[in-house]
């Protein structure tokens, strides 16, 4: 059976293969909330957790912030070319859309674990995708140190999501973790990383996110999703 649209939604723009995924979605044209003219001016994400509505251009801002944080932390330089894995462990929350989209902007991919998964479980899937950082939620901090240390990267640069209204983290070993916001605080007044074209049809080859099965059927298998096939 073939499902089509109702004719009276607009055309859908053709999906670029020129620029991250996130970019793509960030865009002025699929971003109507911000229309000053628009008659249904809302976010298109909140946040319940922390009572936050997340608008495209707070999004927007803070992921060219988050890009120049690592870019600074990192030591890259712009036109560098950085083809990292980034992994991501992580209850939901908007940051860990806008990290990705980071990572993306820099020429990245990102690692995604499921939080229901094992210490076990994550350390194979970052023997097998071996990434050169990866972030946390405050929740998800002891599993991810559990993971990297069952894994051959115990050493590997750990890093987590930023507490919701800054709430000070009560365990004092994982309040010396450096978070999301501590990163880009480090790096307020440099210049934003400036996105760049990707090369002809690249988002067609450059992976965006490697994700794992749920494993409810047997064991976890790692697939891995490109920024044109996101972008349908």
């Amino acid at each position: 059976m073939i499902f089509t649209p109702p004719t009276y939604l607009p055309t859908l723009p053709s999906v670029p293969l020129h620029e991250p995924v996130g970019d793509f979605c960030l865009a002025k044209s699929l971003a109507r909330t911000t229309a000053p003219d628009s008659a249904a001016q809302r976010a298109p994400f909140v946040e319940a957790t922390i009572d936050q509505a997340w608008t495209p251009n707070k999004i927007q801002d803070r992921v060219a912030r988050v890009a120049a944080a690592l870019c600074w932390s990192w030591q890259l330089v712009p036109g560098q070319k950085w083809h990292q894995i980034v992994a991501i462990l992580a209850s939901n929350s908007v940051d860990t859309l806008i990290l990705s989209w980071a990572v993306h902007r820099l020429g990245g991919a990102c690692l995604m674990m499921q939080p229901t998964s094992s210490a076990e479980e994550i350390a194979g899937h970052l023997d097998r995708v071996p990434p050169c950082a990866m972030f946390a939620s405050q929740d998800l901090l002891p599993l991810a140190q559990d993971a990297l240390q069952q894994s051959s990267h115990s050493e590997l640069p750990l890093y987590k999501l930023s507490l919701a209204g800054g709430v000070a983290e009560p365990d004092p070993q994982l309040a010396r973790i450096t978070t999301l916001d501590d990163l880009i605080a480090a790096a307020t007044d440099l210049p934003s990383w400036d996105r760049g074209a990707l090369p002809a049809n690249e988002a067609t080859r450059r992976v965006a996110y490697y994700c794992t099965t749920s494993g409810t059927s047997g064991l976890q298998v790692g697939l891995h999703s490109f920024s044109a096939v996101l972008g349908y």
